[in-house]
Formats: structure tokens, C-alpha cells, sequence
């Protein structure tokens, strides 16, 4: 699978730490792309999909949803190998098949593109049964 990780949290200086974590993956994130879920903030450069429609409230901090489009991310509208990129920032656990969902935003993205991913890993022990 192609991706990367790391993870980026919610706080006041939200615009800060975004800045500073988006710099692990900026390089992989050229061309077209996505932010799935990406609630208040859309990665630059890409097309923001979210659930929630744009200027709606997000759980559980309310701030409002910035997505271009408001769309399940697990059904993409997109065809096969269209897109450069997919990223996903906390947004794989929110979700209770993550190998299902994956495998829809591989199936939208090149054999040249890349599936980003940052996350907790506090998450996958958790899935995993670890803790």
C-alpha cells in the first residue's frame, strides 16, 4: 500500500500545526487530489470531501465543515486511477471497515499516485486489540 503517516491534532493553533504536518506529506500531493473528511480544513491543493456539507458544524468540535463537496467517502464519485492523490487526515477512524475504505480511495487514485494517511497510531492499537 502506498502512504504515509503521521499525526495532526485539533487545537487553538490549529492553522500552525496543520502547516507543519502537512510538510510530511506535501511532496506526495501533487496534481489532482482529495482531502476525504476533511472537515474544517481542506489540504491545499485539493478538492475537500466531506460528509458534512460545506458551512455545517463538525463533530465533536463544531467548527464548519470547509468540504467542496459533500459526499460519503466511502463511495467515491470518482472513476478508476483519475486521481494523483488521496489524503486522509484522521479520517480512517472514522470509519468501521478501514481495509474497505482504503481500498475505494486506492481505486480512485493512479498506479502513479499515493494514498496519504495521518493518524494515531493510539488508533490502530485499539483496532487491533493491543490496549
Amino acid at each position: 500500500m502506498r502512504g504515509c503517516g503521521r499525526r495532526i491534532s485539533y487545537h487553538q493553533d490549529f492553522e500552525k500545526v496543520a502547516a507543519s504536518e502537512y510538510k510530511a506529506i506535501i511532496e506526495f500531493c501533487r496534481g489532482n487530489g482529495i482531502d476525504v473528511c476533511c472537515g474544517a480544513k481542506v489540504f491545499p491543493g485539493a478538492l475537500g470531501i466531506d460528509i458534512v456539507p460545506f458551512g455545517e458544524a463538525t463533530a465533536p468540535w463544531g467548527y464548519p465543515s470547509h468540504a467542496q463537496l459533500a459526499y460519503d467517502c466511502i463511495d467515491l464519485p470518482f472513476k478508476e486511477d483519475t486521481l494523483d492523490f488521496v489524503v486522509g487526515i484522521h479520517a480512517i477512524e472514522h470509519f468501521e471497515n478501514p481495509v474497505e475504505t482504503i481500498a475505494e480511495w486506492l481505486r480512485v487514485v493512479k498506479p502513479s499516485g499515493y494514498v496519504c494517511l495521518m493518524l494515531e497510531a493510539a488508533y490502530w492499537d485499539y483496532r487491533l486489540g493491543l490496549k
